[in-house]
C-alpha cells in the first residue's frame, strides 16, 4: 500500500511539471493566436509610391482658335465672327507617375495629405466646317484647333477608415495641368489665289478641383497597394480666346507604395 501511495504522488509532480513545462510554450498561453486576432496596421507616417493609370478626358474647345484668328485678321480682314465656333471634343490616354503623402491615425480613423502626379497624353481635337462670308460670299474660313494635356497633378486632403489591412479613402483638393494648344485659322479668297493662313500654339498652366476615392492594402512589412479613381476639371486662359479651355479628366490608378 506504502509503495502504491509513493508511485501515484512521484506520478501527479511528474504531471504538474511537464504542464508546466507545457505552458511556458506561447502558442498555449494564447500568444499566437491573440497577436493574429488584435494586430492593428499602423498608417501613421510618411509614404511614396509609383502608379499607372488609364483615363477619358471630355475638352470644350469654344474659342480655342482665336488666337489664329486674331493673328491673320490684318491680312484677312475677317473679324472672329466670320468663323464657326469649334465645340466639345473626348478622347482618352494614359500615364505613370507617382505619389507621396502623410498620414495621421487616430484609432481607425486615418487623415493625411497626398499629391498625386502623372504624365501622358491626352488629346482632343476639332475642326469648324468652312463658312461663305464676305461680298458675294468671296471668302471661306476655316478653324480647327486641338489639344494635348501632357501633365497633371492634384494636392488633396484625404481621409479613410482601417478595416484590418484595407483602408478605404475619399480625397477632394487642387487639380493642377499642363496643355498645349495649337489653334489654326485659313481664310480662301475665291477670287484670287490669296490665301491667309496662321497657326499658334500656346502651353498653358490649368488649375481646378479634384475629386475621388480609393483603397489602399497593406502587403507585407510597411508595402502597400493603391487602387484609386480621380475627377479633376481645370480651365485655362490664353491670349484672345473668347472662353476659357475646359477639361474634364477621369482616370482611374492603380499603384505600389512604400510607408516609411
Amino acid at each position: 500500500m506504502r509503495r502504491l501511495l509513493v508511485a501515484a504522488v512521484m506520478f501527479g509532480a511528474v504531471q504538474g511539471a511537464e504542464a508546466a513545462d507545457l505552458s511556458d510554450l506561447p502558442i498555449l498561453r494564447g500568444a499566437v493566436t491573440e497577436g493574429l486576432s488584435s494586430a492593428r496596421v499602423n498608417w501613421q507616417g510618411a509614404y511614396v509610391g509609383l502608379q499607372g493609370g488609364y483615363g477619358s478626358s471630355s475638352m470644350n474647345l469654344a474659342g480655342t482658335n482665336n488666337p489664329a484668328i486674331y493673328n491673320i485678321q490684318p491680312l484677312s480682314g475677317l473679324t472672329p465672327d466670320s468663323y464657326y465656333g469649334l465645340g466639345a471634343t473626348s478622347g482618352t490616354g494614359s500615364a505613370f507617375g507617382g505619389f507621396a503623402g502623410y498620414n495621421w491615425q487616430f484609432e481607425d480613423v486615418v487623415i493625411g495629405i497626398d499629391g498625386s502626379y502623372l504624365h501622358g497624353s491626352f488629346k482632343g481635337a476639332d475642326s469648324a466646317p468652312q463658312r461663305s462670308v464676305g461680298a458675294a460670299n468671296r471668302y471661306r474660313s476655316l478653324t480647327s484647333a486641338a489639344v494635348d494635356l501632357k501633365d497633371f497633378a492634384s494636392i488633396r486632403a484625404r481621409a479613410g477608415y482601417m478595416m484590418g489591412n484595407f483602408l478605404p479613402y475619399a480625397t477632394f483638393g487642387v487639380g493642377l495641368g499642363n496643355a498645349s494648344v495649337v489653334s489654326t485659322a485659313t481664310v480662301f479668297d475665291t477670287l484670287s489665289p490669296a490665301v491667309a493662313s496662321g497657326t499658334v500654339r500656346q502651353d498653358r498652366f490649368m488649375y481646378g478641383y479634384s475629386a475621388g476615392f480609393g483603397v489602399d492594402v497593406m502587403l507585407v512589412s510597411c508595402l502597400f497597394l493603391r487602387a484609386e479613381y480621380e475627377y479633376q476639371r481645370m480651365t485655362m486662359t490664353a491670349d484672345h480666346v473668347s472662353a476659357p479651355l475646359d477639361i474634364g479628366l477621369n482616370t482611374v490608378r492603380a499603384g505600389l507604395g512604400y510607408k516609411f
